[in-house]
């Protein structure tokens, strides 16, 4: 029997980051969150389309509107590094290259791999799926995870070492850390750790994810 969990979802987890933690990485407003629940009136798989306004008379013929938002999106985000407030552990400990079986603990960091690469790739039913009980562990249905994940611009997303919970052979947890940047240039960081049971249904992917407590912390520079 699966042990009981204790079911964070993403959207629940990252939520703080639209109020206290935006804010606390330097430049959010903090005044919404980027994981509401959809609107009747709006496609779930399809972002906001906002329209640029016509020019006023009073612009200079031929003068081009500027978007205030241009700009905001340019710059390489640099997160907190490990060991600094909102990066990972700093485990010095060489890197085991040996081969990894999937279905030890080692094989838990395999899926939260496949969770990364999909989150950055806007892959997000993929992600979604990587979630115990079909996704629904995410607390979120397939098509609100991704439109509430619509909302960034980037999302990056780093690993740290799986370990065993209470000595167990089926339940892993890794620090891991997400930053990045919302449509409008705010950016944000998280981290925490994201817990995992093996369920051994899947031979290449047997681990799932069941609970993440992914917290505001750090701040993100923005190299221009």
């Amino acid at each position: 029997m699966r042990r009981t969990r204790h079911k964070t979802s993403i959207l629940a987890a990252l939520a703080l980051t639209a109020g206290a933690g935006l804010a606390a990485c330097g430049n959010g407003t903090g005044t919404d969150s980027p994981f509401q629940e959809p609107s009747e009136t709006s496609s779930p798989m399809t972002p906001e389309v906002t329209t640029t306004p016509e020019p006023t008379p009073t612009e200079t013929p031929g003068q081009v509107r500027t978007d205030p938002a241009e700009g905001l999106l340019e710059g390489e985000l640099i997160p907190p590094a490990p060991g600094e407030p909102g990066g990972l552990p700093d485990d010095r400990e060489p890197l085991d290259e040996s081969p990894i079986d999937p279905q030890s603990i080692r094989g838990a960091g395999l899926t939260l791999e496949k969770y990364a690469g999909a989150l950055e790739t806007q892959n997000y039913m993929y992600a979604h799926s990587l979630w115990a009980d079909q996704g629904d562990a995410s607390g979120s249905t397939a098509e609100e995870f991704a439109t509430s994940l619509m909302k960034y611009h980037e999302l990056h997303v780093l690993i740290g070492k799986p370990v065993a919970v209470d000595g167990s052979e089926t339940v892993a947890e890794a620090p891991v850390q997400m930053y990045g940047r919302s449509n409008d240039g705010t950016t944000f960081n998280t981290v925490g750790p994201i817990t995992l049971e093996r369920s051994g249904d899947d031979i290449e992917t047997p681990w799932e994810i069941v609970s993440s407590d992914l917290q505001p912390e750090g701040e993100v520079k923005v190299e221009r």
